[in-house]
């Protein structure tokens, strides 16, 4: 079972609030079935893009891709609040090893071109405020008894969900690896990212089920001397550019089991 903090992280002040969706925001329904035990979409048909078989061609039925049915619903836009919860996705402050920490000028600049002058500040909330504080409270959920896990240096919670990212989306359309032309980060500026769909076998009948993407971030950082990179409006040109003369800060993400 998956632990998770029940509150979210006020960016400007560092408050823990209630996490709810905003007016507008995607969220995910599944469709006919609703969800199993586990949190997942009952409801599991081939892919988009899979061969039709004959039901005596063991070969071409084991290939089938099988994808578990929803769809991105947006929430009403002319409400105060939609009373819709979420998971949420906690930005922390990290050092030049990847460690949480809140210490003052040690912390990296997460826009920073890390790679080359290892930009070193300190982690603020939006009124300016240092970040000192340590994620606790009520959990969501807990697996095992295990819910004493203390985080220093969370300063945001994101209403991110992979399942309406343009690489997501796009990795389970196909069913292959692909390159994303430029596109806009949730929150490291422009880049390309690279995605493979992976998979679960389904033990009763050996169906292999869309479990996600696992996907590499190549973050773009522009430098006056790399003048192709700003032809991002040209998505050919742009991705050539980007992979020959930018610098990269490179992030490994795996997304949520759907």
């Amino acid at each position: 079972m998956e632990l998770h903090l029940n509150s979210c992280v006020d960016s400007e002040t560092g408050a823990s609030v209630q996490c709810l969706l905003s007016p507008g925001s995607s969220y995910i329904s599944c469709e006919g079935g609703g969800e199993d035990g586990r949190g997942l979409c009952e409801k599991i048909e081939p892919c988009p893009n899979q061969p039709s078989c004959s039901p005596d061609d063991d070969n071409c039925n084991a290939s089938i891709k099988w994808c578990r049915q929803y769809k991105i619903v947006q929430a009403p836009t002319n409400v105060n609040s939609t009373g819709l919860g979420y998971i949420p996705i906690t930005n922390f402050c990290l050092n030049d090893k990847g460690q949480f920490t809140q210490e003052p000028g040690v912390v990296l600049d997460p826009l920073g071109d890390d790679r080359y002058t290892k930009n070193r500040t300190s982690c603020r909330f939006g009124d300016g405020s240092l970040v000192q504080r340590n994620l606790t409270g009520e959990y969501a959920a807990c697996g095992d008894g295990v819910c004493s896990t203390v985080f220093a240096g969370g300063y945001s919670a994101s209403e991110y969900d992979p399942r309406y990212r343009p690489w997501y989306i796009t990795t389970k359309e196909t069913q292959k690896p692909n390159w994303m032309p430029p596109f806009a980060f949730f929150t490291l500026g422009l880049g390309i990212t690279y995605s493979e769909p992976i998979y679960t076998i389904e033990e009763e009948t050996g169906r292999q089920i869309f479990a996600g993407v696992i996907a590499v971030d190549y973050r773009c950082t522009f430098r006056p001397s790399n003048i192709c990179c700003h032809y991002f409006s040209k998505n050919v040109v742009a991705q050539t550019c980007c992979v020959s003369c930018c610098p990269f800060n490179i992030q490994l993400k795996i997304s949520p089991i759907f």
